[in-house]
């Protein structure tokens, strides 16, 4: 028996299970996220299991899919998922986070609380904190969902910090589950069809551009080289490029190189897809790896860029940094413009707080599921 069909007492569902994903889980899971989330007209389709493998299963970044699961007997009611990834970050090496992604509780489930919890929870963040207890009433079944998540993976020596664009589920996660925030994402663009816009080149005398099928030494190359920039980073080396951009069902990206002539050095890598984020239609910077102070390298990969979305009928080439990385400023400089959003970059860090995140942490939009 399924839906909302079994019994239910002082908001406790009989026989609600809260569990790790297990193989087979995958059709109920899709069920699920297929019952609450498309939407023709924001562009959202229907998943389907290639998707699904691709993105949790076949992540080399960990052999544990980092799933919590509601079950009412086979079918999944509620999900609180992650994404995890290598980073790179100061002090401690190579460490693991996790991008939060398919938060969800189908809706006649959302006030449902699992039966051996009682009428009090413990708000999660602050008993690992300060150890003390501030105690809420009945926050409802992705509160239960989250808590059961980060009490198995998460912590100062597992994954260290769970991030994502957190708008729907902000408060509840804010009041409940220790979200905080980063910033407020802004937007860089430059509009395509303005009358003033004129793409720049994709060749110098010393460099060219050329477009990537697959992510190979040059790109561990060029990480091993930009790495050091960063206070913390996704690793972008070809294992991570190739299975975020190059293996993606359906392939909507395509990658651009920028490399001297002679030699063929690697000096740069931009990732473009053109998607409806914001404005329907837009084109938009992926990924970017190159030198902040290398600014041929960023003019040709630009010019590529630019030509490609001009080409594709775009509205305008969007980009997304930090505003303390200067890149940012770089972008302004050659004609980009800031567009603020309703969008949160959220956090639950294990590592510092969140002001030494907004200093030093670069991202860009491939490292969310915004595009």
């Amino acid at each position: 028996m399924g839906g909302g069909e079994r019994k239910r007492k002082g908001g406790a569902a009989v026989g609600l299970e809260i569990r790790p994903y297990r193989p087979g889980d995958e059709e109920a899971i899709l069920a699920c996220w297929n019952s609450i989330f498309p939407d023709p007209e924001r562009g959202i389709a229907p998943r389907d299991l290639e998707w699904w493998r691709w993105f949790f299963l076949e992540n080399p970044a960990s052999d544990e899919p980092r799933i919590m699961l509601a079950l009412d007997g086979d079918v999944v009611v509620g999900q609180y998922a992650g994404c995890p990834c290598r980073a790179v970050l100061e002090g401690r090496g190579e460490v693991t986070v996790v991008q939060a992604v398919d938060l969800m509780v189908r809706p006649e489930y959302r006030r449902v609380n699992p039966p051996d919890e009682g009428d009090q929870v413990v708000c999660f963040t602050d008993l690992v904190r300060w150890g003390w207890k501030a105690r809420r009433r009945r926050p409802g079944l992705f509160v239960h969902l989250g808590r059961r998540y980060y009490e198995r993976w998460c912590g100062p020596d597992k994954d260290l910090m769970t991030y994502g664009y957190a708008v729907p589920a902000w408060r509840i996660g804010n009041k409940y589950l220790g979200y905080e925030v980063v910033e407020t994402t802004e937007i860089l663009f430059r509009e395509t069809g303005a009358s003033c816009f004129r793409p720049r080149s994709k060749e110098t005398d010393s460099l060219e551009v050329v477009p990537l099928e697959r992510f190979g030494a040059e790109t561990d190359e060029l990480w091993e080289r930009i790495a050091p920039e960063f206070h913390f980073a996704l690793v972008r080396d070809s294992l991570y490029m190739n299975w975020r951009f190059a293996s993606r069902p359906g392939r909507p990206y395509r990658a651009f190189l920028a490399r001297e002539k002679s030699g063929g050095r690697p000096r740069g890598i931009a990732v473009f897809r053109k998607h409806d984020f914001l404005v329907r239609g837009t084109g938009l910077l992926a990924d970017w790896l190159v030198p902040a102070a290398d600014d041929e390298a960023s003019e040709v990969l630009l010019g590529a860029l630019e030509e490609t979305a001009a080409g594709e009928g775009c509205v305008f080439l969007g980009a997304l940094f930090s505003p303390l990385d200067p890149r940012f400023l770089a972008f302004q400089r050659k004609g980009f413009l800031v567009m603020g959003t309703s969008y949160v970059l959220g956090v639950v860090t294990f590592y510092r707080d969140p002001s030494w995140l907004r200093e030093r942490w670069y991202y860009t939009l491939g490292d969310s599921d915004l595009v």
